[in-house]
């Protein structure tokens, strides 16, 4: 059994991840890397994350650190709780890792250094195992109601799927195996830009039949995907696909649906797409910081899907408003 567990990343998902696997009590380490010191000094001093009331660090066990090399060496899993735009930069930081160490990935999107997913690039250039964990879960949500929670976790070994799942016993979450780790993360990343596109639509006072064809059209497009990259196409229908994309694509506590939503009302007001920018800069939104790297992505497996093109322009300042849904509607009504 996994027993010395370490967390890197301690925002909303990394926090709750902490105070869920904390409660394990086969548990014998938990370490919980940051680099905000004043997170690192209020857990090792008051157990508490100042950024979240309901975040708890058992006592005892658990340790906060600013850097991931000051993790104990027999730690046997540990947790990815970062923008995945900064995770190439912790691997290549990273002295001398434990060779058994399981890694568990919780970012949405793809590595922007090597175009690919995290997956391939862990185990081909760390010689790592990786497993991806998604599903359609708000951190809060799972933190503060006793419902169950489902949760899709990809990797082709079951042996070690049931490991990183024996952690999580007696927890609300209930988990979905797959060895479709490709598929798994390739949703993830398509979601995110589908959230930012409908989270657009409704602020530029799109009917509601209008987003749900814009909806529709895209499942089909990201389902044609999967078997493009031969991924299983009934990944989709895991809790890391429809689950996720409905969650991501419909609510306002998706950072993703609330920068399209943000994106849109701005330029109604005559603002550029680069002063929203500039005023979010400290708000995470991984499609915005990913689309750039999927749409290469797909360009290079000859898949493309205009909506995603045109949203990538209006956002880098290369289409007006206009513009953006004159085409967008001639693509939808030629589909």
């Amino acid at each position: 059994m996994l027993k010395n567990v370490a967390i890197v990343g301690l925002g909303r998902m990394g926090s709750a991840l902490a105070t869920i696997i904390g409660k394990n009590r086969d548990l014998e380490s938990l370490a919980l890397v940051s680099s905000d010191p004043e997170i690192v000094t209020n857990i090792n001093q008051n157990r508490i994350n100042p950024r979240f009331s309901w975040f708890s660090a058992p006592p005892n066990i658990s340790k906060s650190y600013g850097n991931i090399n000051d993790i104990p060496s027999n730690t046997d899993i540990l947790f990815l709780a970062l923008p995945s735009k900064y995770i190439s930069d912790l691997f290549e930081n990273w002295l001398k890792p434990n060779p058994k160490i399981i890694i568990v990935n919780t970012s949405k999107g793809v590595s922007q250094k090597d175009n690919d997913f995290f997956s391939r690039v862990v185990k081909q250039r760390f010689q790592l195992e990786i497993v991806t964990l998604s599903g359609p879960n708000f951190a809060e949500d799972i933190i503060n109601n006793h419902e169950t929670f489902v949760t899709t976790i990809a990797h082709p070994n079951k042996e070690i799927l049931n490991k990183c799942e024996s952690l999580f016993q007696n927890s609300n979450i209930k988990f979905y195996q797959t060895s479709d780790q490709i598929g798994t993360e390739l949703l993830g990343s398509l979601k995110n830009l589908l959230a930012i596109l409908l989270g657009l639509m409704k602020s530029l006072h799109a009917t509601e039949s209008a987003i749900a064809s814009i909806f529709n059209i895209s499942l089909l497009f990201v389902k044609d995907t999967l078997n493009k990259f031969h991924c299983n196409a009934e990944t989709i229908y895991l809790p890391c696909g429809i689950g996720d994309i409905f969650l991501t694509c419909n609510s306002m506590k998706s950072r993703n649906y609330q920068f399209g939503y943000s994106l849109g009302t701005k330029l109604i007001n005559n603002n550029s797409a680069e002063n929203l920018q500039h005023n979010n800069n400290k708000i995470l939104c991984e499609g915005k910081n990913n689309i750039n790297t999927i749409i290469n992505l797909l360009l290079q497996n000859n898949i493309e899907y205009l909506p995603f093109i045109l949203l990538n322009k209006l956002i880098l300042n290369q289409l007006t408003i206009n513009e953006f849904q004159q085409q967008l509607n001639s693509y939808y009504l030629a589909s």
